[in-house]
């Protein structure tokens, strides 16, 4: 049994939880980004020093969601080099 099919039901529930999941995945990856040293900025609403940090506390109090943008120390040649190495 996948571990979609709850959601894919239309449980309430497992809705909520999948996205509460996702959102403290992609606030751990956001944070994990800042950090990393060849990482130049990262542009997630949940994080604290973005610019939408309180709306999204306001918002979405659950959560700022699964989108994120980030860019390389390096610039566009790095990127080229991420994006073929995955």
């Amino acid at each position: 049994m996948s571990k979609l099919n709850p959601i894919l039901a239309g449980s309430p529930q497992s809705i909520e939880a999948y996205q509460q999941a996702i959102a403290q995945t992609s606030q751990a990856v956001a944070q994990w980004l800042q950090k990393h040293p060849k990482v130049a900025w990262v542009s997630y609403a949940g994080l604290p020093t973005d610019p939408y940090y309180a709306k999204a506390q306001k918002y979405t109090p659950r959560g700022a969601g699964s989108v994120f943008t980030f860019g390389l120390k390096d610039g566009f040649d790095a990127g080229v080099k991420l994006v073929g190495g995955v």
